[in-house]
């Protein structure tokens, strides 16, 4: 078996899961490799299915590729098709599987990268392609520890809302990669079939946990700014980004909604509006690191310089 540190839980698993940091602790989640599945699988017309037992019971089945059952947040089983890339298998298992356990163990799971600044986690928030790792590598650029990349799991404790560290690696494009200065020899071939390459950053965030004090939602726009969104804003954008809404009509979603709506009552929510240029992520960072930095960040507007627009 490896063992694996990862949000704040010790993870033994069968398979090798290269993305976690090794460490020894207790086996809060236990990997284990099944040769046998179950008699389930997705219909004739689908390649995926979900069948949710019960909140503590989930099975993820891709046709001709693996079965997932997922249990109590404390168990994943895994049934390989013959012959599948181990790789992919991998990667499914730290990106989509292992945030289902984390769900299952009371976590509220956030599609977002998160960042630690002055001792405090700050995430980003967004839909695939929407820079959440290009901020996040920018900002560890400037000597803020990476916490999460693409997955930022949240326990709530008396009301705090709390993020562990989950792996030290961040997907970049080649673009975004060259324009922080991360040299070829930096970046791993995640695989084939993603077009993002891995890069394992120096100094991580330590374990946690980190007390979320601000989220960043991206957009798009020519002249980047943070605007402040109120509550009932924050939590359509919070329950946008959260793992629970696409099986929500199956799910027990109730503590999803609860989470959401605690956070967008607690932690400061405000768009990020970004531009396209490279030229400007560092500025980017730097107004954020500012934002996040200030005491008064939930009611502050800031924006880039027209000389910083110029310059994109």
């Amino acid at each position: 078996m490896y063992s694996y540190l990862a949000y704040g839980l010790g993870i033994q698993s069968a398979l090798s899961l290269p993305e976690l940091m090794p460490g020894e602790a207790g086996a809060d989640v236990i990997v284990r490799l099944e040769d046998d599945p179950p008699p389930w699988e997705p219909p004739d017309d689908a390649q995926w299915c979900l069948k949710i037992v019960s909140d503590e019971e989930i099975t993820l089945c891709g046709k001709g590729f693996a079965l997932f059952q997922v249990r109590e947040g404390k168990e994943i089983a895994i049934t390989s098709a013959p012959g599948v890339d181990e790789r992919l298998v991998q990667l499914f298992t730290v990106g989509t599987v292992l945030p289902i356990a984390l769900r299952q163990r009371g976590r509220h799971v956030l599609h977002g990268s998160c960042v630690e600044i002055n001792g405090n986690a700050v995430a980003f928030l967004g839909q695939s392609g929407a820079g959440k790792s290009s901020i996040a590598a920018a900002l560890h650029a400037r000597g803020h520890p990476l916490i999460a990349d693409d997955v930022t799991a949240i326990e709530f404790d008396a009301g705090r809302a709390l993020v562990y560290s989950a792996f030290p690696q961040v997907k970049l494009s080649g673009a975004v990669a060259a324009a922080l200065g991360c040299a070829g020899d930096q970046l791993i071939d995640l695989h084939p079939m993603e077009t993002r390459r891995g890069y394992r950053v120096p100094e991580p965030a330590l374990g946690g946990p980190y007390p979320l004090r601000q989220i960043y939602v991206l957009a798009r726009d020519a002249h980047p700014r943070i605007e402040a969104l109120r509550p009932a804003e924050a939590m359509m954008e919070l329950s946008r980004h959260s793992s629970f809404t696409a099986v929500a009509r199956f799910y027990n979603a109730g503590p999803g909604f609860h989470a959401c709506a605690s956070l967008a009552n607690h932690v400061s929510v405000s768009r990020l509006w970004r531009s396209d240029s490279l030229d400007l992520l560092p500025r980017l960072a730097q107004m954020v690191e500012d934002h996040a930095g200030s005491q008064g960040a939930p009611q502050r507007c800031a924006a880039l310089t027209n000389e910083d627009r110029a310059t994109g």
